[in-house]
């Protein structure tokens, strides 16, 4: 079953990317976004930590879709949490 939308789930800004929850079948799902990947989403312009959270929010709805997907295919990592680096981007 596809990932969908934790509604009040809110990301959090970490040291390597952001972390955001979406909702699994029985529980939350940790999502994180590494910081390679916020910068090659969109890589026109060279971004600061500090801008992480906007080119999130800009980018939310493809983060997601990766997530989902990723989780689908049974691509977690050990503690089941989803990431996505600069390499799903491409995918």
């Amino acid at each position: 079953m596809p990932l969908q939308t934790e509604n009040g789930g809110m990301p959090a800004c970490e040291l390597n990317g952001i972390c955001f929850p979406m909702k699994g079948t029985n529980a939350a799902v940790p999502v994180r976004v590494s910081s390679d990947a916020l910068q090659d989403v969109d890589p026109s312009e060279i971004i600061e930590q500090a801008q992480w959270m906007d080119r999130f929010y800009a980018n939310r709805d493809l983060f997601e879709s990766i997530a989902s997907k990723k989780f689908d295919a049974g691509n977690t990592e050990a503690d089941g949490s989803v990431l996505i680096t600069s390499t799903d981007l491409k995918l």
